[in-house]
């Protein structure tokens, strides 16, 4: 008995993990994936990261500049080399998962929708100015998180000290 509630538990793994396995992409998967990927690419995703990483490579470069004022310009230009040869080398496992995201989102037709905006003159212009929007949105939201946040700090510590807790 006990060993037919062994293979029947077994059997029951076996299936579940049959059911939850990814599944082999099909042809059409295929075409969605590349629809995507074309995507990305139209789209300038890849250069907003390649600019997220020499923002990296700047603020790491001036908290070394900081530690050790007296570090010569090769050490720094290391960093600099350093860092974009890290996330170069996982550069295919970041398009797969924006691909996954993607593909979670959108069907290929709306993918194909969006591919078409893209190449219009306004969606072009969208990708041009994406780099800049990104950078200004960043920097706005710096300082609107440091605001807020300060005043947020402030009036926690007022509720709490009404209600008789003490910071």
């Amino acid at each position: 008995m006990l060993q037919r509630f062994s293979a029947a538990l077994l059997l029951m793994c076996l299936l579940v993990a049959l059911s939850v396995a990814p599944k082999p992409l099909s042809a059409q998967d295929d075409q969605k994936d590349a629809l995507i990927r074309e995507l990305l690419e139209v789209t300038g995703a890849f250069a907003i990261a390649d600019q997220m990483i020499d923002a990296t490579s700047q603020n790491m470069a001036t908290q070394v500049k900081t530690l050790r004022p007296d570090i010569p310009s090769e050490a720094i230009d290391m960093i600099f080399e350093e860092v974009r040869r890290t996330f170069a080398a996982s550069r295919d496992e970041f398009a797969t998962a924006m691909v996954a995201i993607y593909g979670r989102h959108f069907t290929s037709d709306e993918i194909s929708d969006l591919l078409a905006f893209y190449q219009t003159p306004t969606g072009r212009k969208l990708v041009q100015a994406q780099p800049q929007i990104v950078q200004d949105s960043l920097a706005i939201g710096q300082q609107w998180g440091l605001a807020v946040g300060q005043e947020a700090v402030q009036n926690v510590r007022r509720r709490l000290q009404k209600e008789g807790y003490d910071l």
